[in-house]
């Protein structure tokens, strides 16, 4: 079983679905590791924040966990990923209802070469820039055309493309959230303009401030990581990769707060 919908096995998808027509929906994915979801009570509330923005209605978090122990039962590794979609009732735009379908998929975990949590990753500029929206800004909403363009430029030795809003500001990555670390300040970019506010970004934010690490979150340019000391990425597949090299610009991976936050973050893939 690979899929369910309502919490009974499917595969197929409405000809009339609100999230195949128009990205009318929600969604959040977690690492399986054991047979049991990772860090559950951070996409549950992530996932009610973002329904709520869309004006949709959460299913019982009981629902989705009992979907997510389905699926997750026996795999040592695995991504379990949660969608709710608006329910169709007519057509157009405009939303008849706030009643959602609740769809739980599992895949396979992905595989990375290497070892980038011990040695870092490569990361460049992306050319595309993010539109501006402040209405979406941190969902993780169904429509997500930007960053599958901007993942087109991956490849050829670069592991992650970061990128910035119509502005200038940076953002994050393809599939990232973005830290970097200046004069002993752990910097992360705001997120209320666009991008998607990560589970895990919460996370290591709560984690370096129970450090004592002084946290800001900033309107920067993306020359603003020639300054850094070190820099990483994160999400809650991978947890966090140090960054080795930016452009031009290359890191110590991991730098000496990266590696502080590695060990209380203690994301499996390091054991």
């Amino acid at each position: 079983m690979k899929a369910l919908l309502d919490g009974r096995p499917g595969d197929a998808v409405a000809l009339d679905s609100r999230g195949l027509a128009y990205g009318d929906g929600v969604f959040r994915t977690l690492l399986v590791v054991d047979g049991a979801a990772l860090h559950v009570d951070d996409h549950l509330a992530a996932l009610a924040r973002d329904a709520q923005r869309l004006d949709l209605q959460m299913p019982s978090p009981a629902l989705l966990l009992a979907d997510t122990r389905i699926l997750a039962a026996g795999q040592a590794r695995a991504v379990v990923k949660w969608l709710l979609v608006r329910r169709s009732e007519g057509r157009g735009y405009r939303p008849a209802t706030r009643a959602a379908t609740r769809i739980v998929l599992r895949s396979p975990a992905p595989r990375y070469e290497g070892d980038p949590w011990r040695q870092g990753i490569v990361a460049d500029w992306s050319t595309l820039t993010l539109g501006i929206q402040p209405a979406l800004a941190g969902v993780k909403h169904l429509n997500r055309l930007e960053q599958v363009l901007a993942s087109r430029e991956l490849g050829a030795g670069i592991d992650e493309r970061l990128m910035c809003d119509h502005d200038g500001r940076v953002i994050g990555g393809t599939r990232s959230n973005l830290f970097w670390v200046t004069d002993g300040v752990l910097c992360t970019p705001r997120l209320d303009r666009c991008g998607i506010a990560g589970t895990m970004r919460a996370r290591l934010l709560q984690l370096a401030r129970g450090l004592g690490v002084d946290v800001r979150e900033l309107e920067a340019p993306r020359d603003a990581l020639l300054g850094a000391q070190e820099a990483f990425v994160s999400n809650a597949l991978i947890g966090l990769w140090p960054l080795r090299r930016v452009g031009s610009r290359d890191y110590p991976a991991p730098g000496v707060l990266t590696q502080r936050l590695m060990q209380q973050l203690r994301h499996p893939s390091l054991n």
